[in-house]
This record gives C-alpha cells, sequence and structure tokens, in this order.
C-alpha cells in the first residue's frame, strides 16, 4: 500500500510540506512509499508547492510591500515543457498579513505597486510565462497599483485607492511588456 498525504498549508503556522511530513511519520508501512506531496490552492504556498514539484531556484529582490516598505521579495523561476517560467506570490509581496492592525487608512492606501516591481523583474529575468497568485492580498485597489508600476496613467486618481478617483486608465508601454510573455493568475476560494 502507498500513501499519499496532500495537505494545504495553515497560515503562519505550518507549510504544506511539514503537515504533510507530520502525516507520514505517524504511519508504519512495511510495504509500499509514503509520499509527500505539497498542495496549495493559489493562495501562499503556491510557488513553494510548484517549487516541490519542478524545482527551480528563488530569485531574491528588494521591493516594497502594500505600503511602500521596503521589503525583501522573492519569487520562483523554473522550468516546466521547455518554458522558463516566474512564480510570483502576492501575498509575499502586498498579503494581507503585512498590515499588522489594519485600519480605514492602511486599508484605503494599500497598493499593488510593489507586485508589479516583482513583475518588471520577472520580466528581465527572460521567462516566457509568468503566474500570479492573487490569494491573501491585502489590496482592494482591482491591481491598478500594479498597472502603475508598470507605467501605467491613472488619469483623474488623486490619492489613496486610486479605484475611488480614477477616471481613465492609459496603459502606454505596460501592456507592451507583456506582448511576448504569458501571464497567468491563480486565485484561492
Amino acid at each position: 500500500m502507498n500513501i499519499l498525504a496532500a495537505i494545504d498549508s495553515f497560515k503562519q503556522s505550518a507549510t504544506s510540506f511539514e503537515l504533510n511530513q507530520a502525516v507520514l511519520n505517524g504511519w508504519t508501512l512495511k510495504n509500499g512509499q509514503k509520499i509527500n506531496c505539497p498542495i496549495a490552492d493559489g493562495g501562499e504556498g503556491t510557488a513553494d508547492a510548484i517549487y516541490h514539484a519542478l524545482g527551480g531556484k528563488w530569485r531574491e529582490v528588494e521591493g516594497v510591500d502594500l505600503l511602500f516598505r521596503k521589503r525583501s521579495c522573492k519569487y520562483l523561476l523554473t522550468t516546466y515543457e521547455e518554458k522558463q517560467i516566474a512564480v510570483i506570490e502576492s501575498a509575499s509581496v502586498i498579503g494581507l498579513d503585512l498590515l499588522k492592525q489594519p485600519t480605514d487608512q492602511t486599508i484605503r492606501s494599500a497598493s499593488s505597486f510593489g507586485l508589479g516591481e516583482l513583475l518588471k523583474d520577472a520580466l528581465s529575468q527572460g521567462v516566457n510565462q509568468i503566474i500570479v497568485t492573487l490569494g491573501g492580498s491585502g489590496c482592494s485597489d482591482g491591481g491598478l497599483g500594479v498597472l502603475q508600476s508598470l507605467g501605467a496613467k491613472l488619469e483623474g486618481y488623486t490619492e489613496g485607492n486610486p479605484l475611488l478617483t480614477t477616471k481613465k486608465i492609459e496603459l502606454g508601454q505596460s501592456k507592451e511588456k507583456f506582448k511576448k510573455v504569458q501571464l497567468l493568475v491563480a486565485t484561492d476560494v
């Protein structure tokens, strides 16, 4: 008999790999294999699950979080079916858990700009595909911060959450940056 453990992570407590291993450590097998298969649902831990399946290397860059505080961020560079792929977890740079005590003010000023900075870095690595996981985000700007980071112009934007004041979006060069790169998103429940 083979035993497969595939448990999603427990937010800020244990990774999928750690939980699977804990379960497998409790089983005694005379014949068969114990298989640790990390999984994720498009939220935190997705890049790690893909790393366990495909390997790759982690790229660390200096960026900004959802309140524009400097933050060391990382994302996965891997290969699948001869494609160079970057896997970026939005929660790692603009996650809700980065707001220690969310207030009305922090929620209104939280921006996805830092995620755009990671996208730009991934584009500079010559990837064919970028997968962005959206789960666990602490922003409600509809991705307008990402677009600003990539060079889009928001007409009518004043301050705070750009969704409240932006009248028109001029994509300009931001659209051109993805002409040769497939952009996919993975969402959690």
